[in-house]
């Protein structure tokens, strides 16, 4: 059987009949419809987290489910969740930092998937201490152990010259 260009057949794989799609004039390639597949779109990748956003134009249900399929660079595909073909979903805090991960789509009911897409997760944020260190611009400081208050050295400076001061004058005048 032929359709724009492309020769479909059946072939026996196993006891199984399998549709088997050959090109016969290049130019004239195209996917019937009832063979597209979901599409899957990866953005706002963060160390942990990425966005999926899933188009179906091949969708014959009024509000489709995909389901998303994901790997890690080079281990199988697993199911992780169905969600709505026509949506976009978060993928937050379930992933490593700075790993490669793959993603495929198939509509619920249907055999065929989508393309693989690719995403690698960025590095490892580190927490950053945002508040500044104040500096002490008091004239006294507080020992933590005893809570008393002492005064710094310059404080303490002046009231002894302040004192030698006073014990020079009074002897002078004493001496008078």
């Amino acid at each position: 059987m032929e359709n724009d260009g492309i020769d479909m057949t059946y072939i026996d794989v196993d006891g199984e009949d399998l549709l088997v799609y050959m090109a016969i004039d290049s130019d004239k390639i195209s996917i019937p419809e009832s063979e597209k597949t979901p599409v899957l779109t990866i953005s706002d990748i963060t160390s942990n987290s990425l966005k999926i956003t899933t188009t179906w134009e091949n969708a014959t249900e009024e509000n489709p489910m995909c389901m998303i399929y994901r790997a890690k660079e080079n281990e199988n595909f697993e199911y992780i969740m169905s969600i709505n073909c026509y949506g976009t979903m978060t993928i937050s805090d379930q992933l490593e930092p700075n790993t490669k991960y793959k993603y495929k789509a198939v509509g619920a009911g249907y055999s065929n998937f989508g393309e693989t897409v690719e995403a690698t997760t960025l590095k490892e944020e580190k927490q950053t201490n945002t508040t500044e260190t104040k500096k002490n611009t008091s004239t006294t400081t507080e020992n933590p152990k005893t809570g008393v208050k002492s005064y710094t050295i310059a404080g303490l400076l002046a009231l002894v010259t302040l004192s030698g001061t006073y014990i020079l004058y009074k002897n002078k005048i004493s001496k008078i």
